[in-house]
């Protein structure tokens, strides 16, 4: 397949300073390398607090975007033998090294990629690691095979971006809260990470509802199948989880939305050897004060998440090709690359959920 030597590619130069240039397309070098030409990318929160300063990469400038979905169009002579040209793809993130203490013990296999103490490299500067120019804001870009996953033709190449940030939602049901058959579950957030997170919460066998400070988000968790949406801003969260769960109080509860107010009220919901997860970081950080009793004497648990593993993601790939979830109704918005920086601003003032850039 021919390929450009050149590529349009969005680069962030600085806060609030997003350029649309043309760099070099990546060269096949090693006999693991494989390029592919991007069909789409998610705009994640991440990269928006990159464009706006809110955490800064190692460098400027940097290619951002680490949502991919394409199809492969080269690659060396070891990657040919897992895969063809006009193979239609989605990537881990980011590699682990498989040789730290934290990838022998396991915990990239059976936690997350995010363990490893030292990547050997990433989409964008994520997992703390910086690779040069490999984004996917850009119409090409160039991984390692063993991060490349094929995807079925009923999904879109948009759907396939979003494996990725839905990894740690499933990550946060699975690892995290280990939500069984019959669980109550409060989900604080109905973003595209909450909603993604009830889904998982869902076909695992949980009841799930739902809060936020927005209906129109609510109203897609309530079409996505929750059982009980919450707008806290009209209703008592503490009396709402309550006459759910008859009293006793959530069974688990996945917090998918930062500040400090979520995580006072998973502590004044969450039932006696209930589990608390936080999905997702939290930028600029916070302080909480907490009552140690409420973890003692409740034995409850509390956690966080970042990342997934690769069973997760090939799990997702599954799940959104028979139909199981869905993630096309959390998809509102799609840009060409030449507005990436209206995706960015939309992002950045929370309208919507997940932003996508799409590649012709």
């Amino acid at each position: 397949m021919d390929v450009k030597n050149k590529m349009k590619a969005a680069m962030l130069y600085g806060i609030h300073d997003i350029r649309i240039e043309e760099i070099d397309v990546p060269k096949i070098i090693e006999e693991e390398d494989v390029l592919i030409k991007v069909g789409a990318c998610g705009v994640c929160p991440t990269d928006v607090r990159s464009y706006t300063g809110t955490s800064k990469p190692p460098k400027y400038p940097v290619l951002l975007g680490h949502e991919v979905s394409g199809e492969i169009v080269e690659m060396g002579k070891m990657a040919k033998k897992y895969f063809i040209e006009g193979q239609r793809v989605t990537i881990l993130p980011a590699w682990p090294c498989h040789m730290c203490t934290s990838c022998r013990l396991g915990l990239t296999d059976s936690i997350s990629i995010a363990m490893c103490d030292n990547f050997k490299g990433s989409l964008g500067p994520s997992a703390g690691k910086f690779s040069e120019n490999v984004g996917g804001f850009a119409e090409y870009i160039k991984v390692p095979a063993d991060v490349v996953y094929p995807i079925p033709d009923n999904l879109s190449y948009e759907e396939a971006a979003l494996v990725e940030p839905m990894g740690s939602c499933l990550n946060a049901v699975e690892w995290g809260a280990k939500v069984e058959i019959g669980d109550n579950v409060l989900v604080i957030g109905a973003g595209f990470m909450g909603v993604a997170t009830a889904q998982f919460c869902k076909i695992r066998g949980g009841r799930v509802i739902i809060s936020d400070l927005f209906d129109d988000k609510l109203e897609i968790a309530k079409k996505m199948g929750v059982d009980r949406t919450v707008n806290v801003k009209k209703e008592n969260i503490v009396e709402a989880v309550n006459e759910f769960t008859n009293g006793r109080g959530a069974d688990k509860v996945i917090i998918a939305v930062g500040g400090v107010q979520p995580l006072q009220d998973a502590m004044a919901t969450i039932g006696k050897a209930g589990r608390i997860v936080l999905l997702g970081s939290y930028h600029p950080p916070i302080k909480v004060e907490i009552d140690p009793n409420l973890f003692h004497y409740k034995m409850v648990t509390l956690t966080g998440i970042e990342g997934f593993t690769a069973v997760q993601f090939q799990k997702i790939i599954s799940l959104l090709s028979y139909g199981t979830i869905s993630v096309k109704p959390l998809i509102t918005g799609t840009f060409k690359l030449e507005k990436i920086e209206d995706a960015f601003k939309m992002v950045e003032k929370g309208e919507g959920m997940r932003k996508v850039v799409k590649f012709e």
